[in-house]
């Protein structure tokens, strides 16, 4: 490795970290419009990509939602086999591994068991699996059973495809739910956009909508992250796959980053 490309590679880490730093401390100091309260009391889904964006993006909303005594539905669209790599020979064991890790983050939670839907879909090809007729069909009458009044998914700034899948699908449920005379509000969720386009968020800052945790509720936040993150959280391993610092960090904070679709 030549040192030209080290000093790249540093240059590019540099930039990243004071970016990122500036995203944060613009959020911190703009004046956002908080999240509605009225959020809480309704029916919220939450339609996450992998096991673990629901907790990196909404795990503090769907701690105020139990707390509110109001269970919300998250739903997990794919089974996370490639988090540690394509080439994996031991998919089904990564697999049955992020099962059990985000049992035990959603648990941390508070979340009940029967409010956690799984459909393992094919993680990183999650578009062509929707674009499935028969799937998109099954997926479609199962969310619309739930009647949501809210529906959370990634921000289409993260640039993951399976990320950008979501965020169409969810657009496609609501849309859906609109034809059907229901009238659910579209919101996004900040997981990978704070990591990719941390400027993009700061452009956003009037239509962007922060929600604050309280002390308790951010300590229950971090020990759910960390069973994601920690690698002696229950496996040994990295199951989520190796986060970068800036990122983990980001979604450690107190604060939680919403913008209606």
């Amino acid at each position: 490795m030549s040192l030209r490309y080290k000093i790249g590679v540093l240059k590019f880490h540099i930039q990243h970290y004071v970016t990122m730093h500036i995203a944060k401390w613009a959020v911190r100091f703009a004046k956002i419009q908080p999240l509605p309260n009225t959020i809480t009391g309704k029916r919220v889904l939450v339609i996450s990509p992998h096991p673990d964006d629901e907790v990196f993006g909404c795990g503090g909303l769907i701690l105020r939602c139990i707390k509110a005594g109001n269970q919300p539905h998250v739903v997990i669209l794919t089974d996370g086999a490639n988090s540690l790599g394509e080439w994996r020979k031991d998919k089904e064991r990564i697999v049955a591994e992020r099962v059990k890790l985000t049992d035990c983050a959603t648990q941390a939670l508070g979340l009940k068991a029967e409010n956690l839907h799984r459909f393992f879909l094919k993680d990183g090809i999650l578009t062509e699996e929707i674009a499935n007729i028969s799937k998109q069909e099954l997926l479609m009458k199962k969310l619309k059973s739930m009647e949501p009044d809210y529906i959370f998914v990634p921000s289409p700034l993260g640039d993951s495809p399976d990320h950008l899948a979501a965020n169409k699908f969810g657009t496609m449920l609501h849309d859906a739910m609109v034809s059907d005379g229901k009238c659910p509000e579209l919101w996004n969720y900040c997981v990978w956009a704070w990591y990719c386009h941390p400027l993009q968020l700061v452009k956003r800052l009037s239509n962007l909508h922060l929600f604050k945790l309280s002390k308790e509720e951010h300590e229950t936040k971090l020990r759910a992250v960390n069973v994601y993150v920690l690698p002696e959280a229950t496996t040994g391993q990295y199951w989520s796959g190796k986060l970068p610092s800036l990122f983990v960090a980001i979604h450690r904070w107190n604060r939680e980053l919403y913008y209606k679709a």
